[in-house]
């Protein structure tokens, strides 16, 4: 795989983990504790899945994409 597909693939990873997590206070609000266990737990395991098993190896294998992705959300507030 080269650099740029490793990078739409890691920006692609970490934004959809972003959109699930960030739907977790909105359930949070309209749902009761039960059911929020119910939500809460695949996410958590879906999100580390994402870290794990995409965004890691590949910010290993190229290194730069990390950096470059931490300088931007440190820049900006979010991945951009």
């Amino acid at each position: 795989m080269d650099r740029n597909l490793a990078r739409h693939i890691v920006w692609v990873a970490f934004r959809e983990m972003g959109n699930l997590t960030d739907a977790l206070p909105l359930a949070k609000a309209h749902e009761s504790s039960q059911d929020l266990e119910t939500y809460f737990k695949p996410a958590a395991s879906i999100a580390g899945d994402i870290i794990l098993g995409i965004i890691d190896p590949l910010t290993k294998r190229f290194p730069d994409i990390d950096t470059e992705m931490h300088e931007i959300i440190e820049k900006y507030g979010e991945l951009i």
